[in-house]
């Protein structure tokens, strides 16, 4: 596999022209990696087994100083804002990356040891928030978004 790095991520990469990576140009999004979802009784399946590879690439993308974006849901204590499928385990009283809890962290070893703790204040305003040069965590599940 090729490691990605600041030096060969500007390096062609074999393929279609049309559907290969252009490492000079991309960014990573990490997707609902929290730690609530990857561990715990509410975990998603098979997310514990990708963590690692996930925070793989993280890591090369970094190394690439390539911009990274953390995507994190953020659910109210009554659920207001939470997917339909977990509504009503939120509204139950069951916390779920909560705001302010460790489990709506994002996942261990996804972002660098100096990073700024997460303000889900800020993200529940729907800004977003820098973790690090180059790292941003977004929540498109906030009060912004509009309770469902």
């Amino acid at each position: 596999m090729r490691r990605v790095t600041k030096e060969t991520a500007a390096e062609p990469v074999p393929g279609d022209e049309h559907t290969r990576p252009h490492l000079t140009r991309a960014a990573l999004p990490t997707i609902d990696m929290q730690a609530d979802f990857v561990s715990g009784p509410h975990a998603v399946p098979g997310t514990e087994q990708i963590a690692p590879a996930v925070a793989r690439l993280v890591r090369a993308f970094r190394d690439a100083g390539r911009p990274i974006v953390h995507i994190l849901r953020l659910y109210l204590p009554d659920g207001s804002n939470a997917d339909s499928c977990r509504r009503s385990l939120i509204a139950s009283g069951t916390r779920l990356v909560a705001p302010h809890s460790p489990g709506s962290r994002p996942a261990d070893g996804l972002t660098p040891a100096d990073a700024a703790p997460l303000d889900p204040d800020r993200l529940l305003s729907g800004a977003a928030q820098r973790l690090a040069d180059g790292e941003h965590a977004i929540s498109g599940f906030g009060e912004h978004a509009g309770r469902r």
